[in-house]
């Protein structure tokens, strides 16, 4: 199987364009953000990781789960903090996306695999080619505004923290969009064609 990786800033609309290529084609589809979330349920090797090097102030008292909100608190203000997050998640999602790609390898079709910081965990190596999702600034932050509710501080904030340049300029396909949804779905479905992708 052909790996497509989807990759682009918060409110690209990445996972829109990941939904609609899943929709149109015979795939598989890994979502960096929902693997990480599994590698941290309670019960995987992650997990105890995260409560030995966090303490158990972050567990949800009522599900024994992480408590999200306050394992984000913890490392929002710490780049140490979250380097040492990373360095227990990121090593899992990696193991999972390579069990993925070897169990499907023989099959039809394509692996679709989703995630904002394809080139800063170097998991774009599990590529075949790389669609990066663009937008205009303005748009994104709309849709921050309008699709999550992120205050206009949290918005800058984030915009800031994240640059895209990179991924753009090393992407082998560039989607813009700007537009409605229908556009988008037209501009998939050439791609499809032109990318030999059925």
């Amino acid at each position: 199987m052909k790996v497509v990786g989807i990759t682009g800033g918060v409110g690209s609309g990445k996972s829109t364009v990941s939904f609609l290529l899943h929709e149109m084609t015979e795939s598989v589809l890994l979502i960096a953000d929902d693997i990480g979330k599994l590698m941290m349920k309670k019960g995987s090797s992650c997990f105890d990781e995260i409560i030995k090097e966090f303490g158990k102030g972050i567990i949800d008292k009522e599900t024994g789960e992480l408590d999200r909100n306050a394992l984000s608190t913890s490392i929002f203000s710490s780049a140490e903090k979250k380097e040492k997050l990373e360095a227990i998640v990121h090593p899992a999602v990696k193991k999972y996306i390579e069990d993925t790609i070897e169990n499907n390898k023989d099959k039809k079709g394509i692996i679709i695999f989703e995630s904002a910081i394809i080139f800063d965990t170097n998991t774009d190596k599990y590529c075949d080619e790389i669609w990066f999702v663009d937008v205009d600034l303005e748009t994104r932050k709309k849709r921050l505004k309008e699709n999550r509710g992120y205050s206009d501080e949290k918005t800058e904030s984030i915009l800031k923290a994240q640059k895209t340049d990179y991924a753009k300029e090393h992407s082998d396909v560039v989607i813009s969009n700007n537009g409605h949804k229908d556009e988008l779905r037209e501009v998939i479905k050439n791609l499809i064609k032109e990318r030999n992708l059925t």
